[in-house]
């Protein structure tokens, strides 16, 4: 079979994504570390939510599906501020890099902000590179130890008592009618 006769799952990096890539697997999402970091973990880090089904827009998601992405985002947003001290964050489903892609999937971004940035000043926009530009922009991924930690505080925050009704809900949300 050809790349272009194959379907955009077999092309696609999130749907491909090698398991030393996953942060944490939830029922309809999965937390990511990114292919390629957009922000430092001295900047405050970054992780990416990604829905289990391929699609390229989130119109075409479930409300359990985007439930999910945001339930994600809330826990990868706890792990980023307990490993990292992360500040404060911006939640952004940009796909400026991937929009003329024929197997693009849709996927939010959570871009921790660090008040000690060096190179994401905290209270501006966030800066990233034009497409042509990627070859040469290099962002230093997290350490070994902040990713394994990262695992255990996504896995501790998923699993606490905090977010039990949020669970439920997407529990619930997830049985067959």
């Amino acid at each position: 079979m050809t790349a272009a006769s194959e379907p955009a799952e077999s092309r696609c990096a999130l749907c491909s994504a090698l398991s030393e890539r996953v942060v944490l697997d939830l029922r309809h999402a999965v937390i990511l570390l990114p292919l390629r970091a957009h922000i430092a973990a001295t900047d405050g880090g970054h992780l990416v939510v990604v829905p289990r089904r391929h699609e390229p827009s989130r119109m075409q998601l479930t409300p359990v599906e985007m439930l999910s992405m945001e339930f994600g985002s809330l826990i990868a947003s706890v792990a980023l501020t307990q490993v990292l001290g992360t500040d404060w964050f911006n939640y952004q489903e940009n796909g400026n890099w991937s929009v003329e892609s024929a197997n693009r999937h849709m996927h939010l971004h959570v871009y921790g902000r660090s008040k000690e940035a060096e190179v994401q000043t905290y209270g501006e926009a966030l800066r990233f590179p034009l497409r042509v530009q990627l070859d040469t922009w290099h962002v230093p991924s997290l350490s070994q130890e902040q990713t394994a930690d990262i695992r255990e505080a996504a896995r501790t925050a998923a699993g606490s008592p905090d977010f039990g009704l949020l669970r439920d809900a997407l529990g619930e949300l997830s049985r067959p009618v």
